[in-house]
């Protein structure tokens, strides 16, 4: 089973972060209008939006292209990761992995696999990642 990165998913979640943050420094453009004071509502709410649209600016095509190079296949009782661009491969049984998690952060799926020599990789925002979470998970084997 192939798994990759989900574009489009991950695009759809940060506009609608980007679009909650502008509507909260907008909300508290208006409150303090009305209230006529210097409160810190306003830099609470504009500091960490300035900081994650900074942040988004970051995400260009080249940040695209290096996440949907990385592919993740589980092929007869294997992990493997592989990197299109580099050529990286990376592969373990799945009898070595320690523990799985599966979690979700703002939307995004995360499945984060350890194993027992001390490697751990995330994957974040991948296509099928309950799918992964179930084919990795140690109780499944």
């Amino acid at each position: 089973m192939v798994f990759e990165f989900d574009r489009v998913k991950y695009q759809m979640i940060d506009a609608k972060i980007s679009l909650c943050l502008g509507l909260l420094v907008i909300l508290a453009l208006i409150v303090e209008f009305l209230i006529g004071t210097h409160s810190i509502l306003l830099l609470t709410t504009l500091i960490p939006s300035v900081i994650y649209w900074a942040h988004k600016g970051l995400s260009s095509e080249a940040f695209f292209k290096e996440k949907q190079a990385q592919i993740v296949k589980v092929v007869d009782s294997r992990l493997i990761i592989l990197n299109q661009i580099t050529g990286y491969e990376f592969s373990r049984d799945l009898n070595k992995v320690r523990k799985v998690k599966y979690k979700t952060f703002l939307g995004f799926s995360i499945v984060a696999v350890e194993f027992t020599c001390n490697e751990y990789f995330q994957f974040f925002c991948y296509k099928n990642s309950e799918h992964l979470f179930s084919l990795l998970n140690k109780e499944h084997f």
